[in-house]
């Protein structure tokens, strides 16, 4: 029996994570299974008494976002409910730590992040209390991760992430026929062939955390975390699951992300970085000459892209423009009234619902400076496909000046021009994210945001554990 209590307390977190996976697949063809794992995710997160891998879980337990999407409880979703019970697992460890002094409180940064939330429940700006707690949530999460940045592991987030991707998309190759995706998949079918979203709610959900796994494997390799073979596996894998999302911005982003990783590899490693670099851009062509059918439905995507268009040609602007004319501003005003409120399906394209965002965003000085509001439903039922448009439409230039400032009071300026060169790699991670947000508004970005700044973290322990190592070598030497 004491072999027996060893081996579960060695192993807990293998074991741990190998029954919330059963539980996972299980909600895939029997919606009651999405409780069971809800359940079960929570307790897990309460034994593993550590914030770094209860933000784990929140990773891993978003790739399987469809499969806990469908269930309802006290009005939200159980994917919302669970992310929402993982960060107060987060914030509540936090306190525990402060009451035992183990962290201090940073009143720098609580000042912003109090502000905003005032700003938040004001009247004005159409804010419902589940939308608040949301923002609630994410700021926990945020402020947890800036104070706490030695104590986030970023090679275990990272991997728990390529695992739980490789789980979902196999699971969604297995759940074609299940009660819970089957009626949501079966009309996505694009030039022909099916879309393989996986398990999430949009294909841009499962692209945009395949290419932070992608950066994340990128990032571990570039400071010798994890080795060539993981780096390069992980990374086939991963791209032949998302190629089939026949997403474009997939494409740009990991085409992005590569490049960027093979500048910031060749400047360390010169010959070896360039190398690795164009083996991942082989393989990204070998992936798409395998799957000939799905390149070319890329391709008929691509030649039919308002999006790539309006890049490469000016007048495609005058199109556009021309467009939006003739299908919105010739129609009644009680028609284009209900569009902007969100009240009616309109989709003119996506430089053309971004032109609708900015035409209302910029329509009074109270949108300018407060915003719409994060209840307001989407102009057109549709997202602005542009985060920091988004953004700026719901919460104003003095919302997004609130998020600015607990950026800024975040860093330690008298520290940055000492680590800046191990920061530096950040960018690995940071510039897909960045080139990401312009081109989609990100559901659930809450994770991919945790995962650039407890990378961020991970770069100020490296530069700590430098000046450590220095510092006990010095002192060795003068004891010698």
């Amino acid at each position: 029996m004491e072999k027996v209590w060893a081996f579960l307390k060695k192993y807990y977190e293998v074991i741990g994570y190998g029954i919330l996976t059963l539980l996972l697949l299980g909600a895939c063809f029997v919606a009651p299974f999405a409780w069971l794992a809800v359940i079960f995710t929570l307790a897990f997160a309460g034994l593993l008494h550590n914030e770094s891998k209860v933000f784990g879980l929140i990773l891993y337990t978003h790739c399987f976002y469809r499969a806990l999407k469908y269930s309802v409880v006290l009005g939200l979703t159980l994917d919302n409910a669970l992310l929402g019970g993982l960060i107060l697992i987060i914030l509540g460890l936090y306190i525990y730590r402060l009451i035992k002094r183990e962290y201090k409180l940073n009143y720098k940064l609580l000042i912003p992040i109090g502000l905003f939330l005032i700003y938040m429940a004001l009247p004005f700006h159409q804010c419902t209390f589940y939308d608040f707690v949301a923002e609630v949530f994410f700021f926990a999460l945020l402020y947890v991760i800036f104070e706490e940045r030695k104590n986030i592991d970023l090679r275990f987030n990272v991997r728990v992430l390529v695992a739980g991707l490789l789980f979902a998309c196999t699971f969604a190759l297995l759940g074609k026929v299940s009660p819970v995706v089957d009626a949501k998949l079966s009309h996505n079918y694009y030039y022909g062939i099916l879309r393989f979203s996986g398990l999430s709610f949009h294909p841009n959900t499962l692209y945009g955390l395949i290419v932070m796994a992608i950066t994340g494997m990128s990032v571990l390799y570039y400071q010798k975390k994890v080795s060539l073979i993981e780096l390069l596996v992980s990374f086939t894998l991963l791209f032949g699951f998302a190629y089939f999302t026949l997403s474009r911005a997939f494409l740009v982003t990991s085409i992005t992300g590569v490049v960027v990783f093979t500048v910031f590899a060749t400047m360390k490693e010169r010959g070896k970085g360039f190398i690795i670099g164009g083996a991942m851009l082989a393989i990204m062509c070998l992936v798409g000459g395998v799957f000939f059918g799905t390149t070319k439905a890329y391709f008929d995507r691509i030649s039919k892209s308002t999006d790539l268009l309006i890049i490469d040609n000016n007048n495609a602007n005058i199109l556009i423009a021309n467009k939006l004319n003739d299908e919105f501003d010739n129609q009644s005003e009680e028609w284009q009234q209900a569009v902007l409120n969100g009240e009616v399906d309109y989709d003119p394209g996506r430089p053309g619902i971004r032109q609708l965002y900015w035409r209302d965003w910029a329509s009074s000085p109270k949108t300018v400076f407060f915003g719409r509001g994060i209840s307001r439903p989407d102009i057109g039922k549709l997202p602005a496909h542009n985060l920091y448009l988004q953004q700026l439409w719901e919460h104003g230039i003095i919302g997004i000046g609130f998020y600015l400032a607990i950026l800024i009071c975040a860093i330690n300026w008298k520290k940055a021009k000492q680590k800046i060169l191990s920061c530096l790699p950040i960018l690995i991670m940071l510039v897909p994210y960045l080139v990401e947000m312009m081109v989609e508004s990100c559901q659930l970005d809450y994770a991919r945001m945790g995962l650039v700044l407890s990378a961020l973290g991970f770069f100020g322990q490296i530069d700590d554990d430098i000046k450590n190592n220095v510092k006990t070598k010095t002192k060795l030497s003068k004891e010698r």
